[in-house]
């Protein structure tokens, strides 16, 4: 079984299309029949929309990966592009204090390990 590759489209500055760029980058493999997902860890969430996903209407969200107990897998959610599915944003995401000095970016790895194992690659 291969490991899943993952790519982040991160930027402090808005308005430069990392939305774009992560939705259309998750979008092609899964045209090539790769079982992709997309992690819309934005609080506005924008992304998440943008295949379909309402954020508002959902119940399951980033922001749950970091609960200590939390298996990423039961916040998955699919969407209308082929092979594609989401882990939909949330505005609950400007709540959590998240740096690489926590425990916040260790539970997410917890979390996400179980996804990791179904996908070929991941999108943050």
């Amino acid at each position: 079984m291969n490991q899943a590759k993952t790519i982040a489209v991160t930027n402090q500055k808005g308005g430069i299309g990392k939305i774009s760029t992560a939705v259309n980058l998750a979008s092609a493999p899964g045209i090539l029949e790769y079982r992709v997902f997309l992690i819309d860890i934005d609080p506005q969430a924008n992304a998440s929309p943008g295949l379909g996903i309402i954020p508002l209407e959902q119940q399951k969200s980033a922001a749950r990966l970091f609960n200590p107990d939390t298996n990423g897998l039961h916040q998955v959610t699919q969407t209308h592009s082929p092979n594609l599915d989401i882990i939909p944003g949330s505005i609950q995401l400007v709540h959590l204090e998240i740096n690489h000095e926590t425990s916040s970016v260790h539970r997410l790895d917890k979390a996400l390990k179980p996804v990791k194992s179904v996908y070929d690659t991941d999108y943050y």
